[in-house]
């Protein structure tokens, strides 16, 4: 786009202003320095310019309101995977950018991210839609999830067919939620200890280590540029 071309918005107001000019200097000079009825109507005129250029640019802020229409759903067959990254003792500083970082990761390699820090995610029908849960250093459970919660993830997981990948200080405190420690057979469950912070997730090596555990634990296709 030529960006020396005047904006719909700067061309209007400039022809507004212009038609004001014309409109003052058609007039005998006496009149316009004697006449306080012509400056008032002139005064007028910019105050009804700046009123059609704020509605404008109400009209150009529209895409931002927070009723805009949802995202669409992801495409069929696409696989999906849940990140849980509440804490009930350590909170690791990096949380936050470790779980955009598996968005990114998920983006770039055919699978479909979500991220939630509320354990109504985690009961029957919302986990069910999901083929693996990422637990991103999300530890002592017990505090922050209730019974239902927990027994959702373990009826879910045993089920077969899903997966739970566990990121450094997952296994965390868990004493309170055994199964976690040893999950029944059913599903698959990957452990890493890297996770701790953005920083050791960085290097090549370490990144197909994470996306092969959860390639593997929640049966993930791999894409065509592998």
């Amino acid at each position: 786009m030529n960006s020396s071309r005047p904006s719909p918005i700067s061309e209007m107001v400039r022809m507004e202003a212009g038609s004001v000019t014309k409109r003052k200097s058609c007039l005998p000079s006496r009149v316009r320095k004697g006449r306080s009825g012509i400056v008032k109507n002139r005064r007028s005129s910019l105050v009804r310019i700046l009123r059609r250029v704020a509605g404008l640019l109400l009209l150009s802020c529209a895409p931002l309101s927070a009723h805009e229409a949802a995202p669409p759903a992801a495409a069929a067959g696409v696989p999906k995977v849940l990140v849980y990254s509440d804490t009930g003792y350590y909170r690791h500083p990096d949380i936050p950018k470790i779980n955009r970082w598996l968005v990114l990761l998920g983006h770039e390699n055919g699978f479909e991210v979500d991220v939630t820090e509320h354990g109504k995610d985690l009961l029957p029908a919302a986990l069910a839609p999901y083929d693996l849960l990422v637990l991103n250093n999300a530890n002592e459970l017990d505090k922050v999830l209730g019974e239902e919660e927990r027994k959702s993830v373990q009826t879910w997981f045993d089920g077969g067919r899903k997966g739970i990948v566990g990121l450094h200080a997952a296994l965390v405190h868990q004493t309170k939620w055994p199964w976690l420690n040893e999950p029944a057979t059913g599903g698959r469950f990957f452990y890493t200890e890297f996770g701790h912070d953005l920083r050791s997730l960085s290097t090549p090596l370490v990144r197909r280590h994470i996306l092969e555990g959860i390639r593997w634990a929640g049966r993930l296709p791999a894409t065509a540029a592998d």
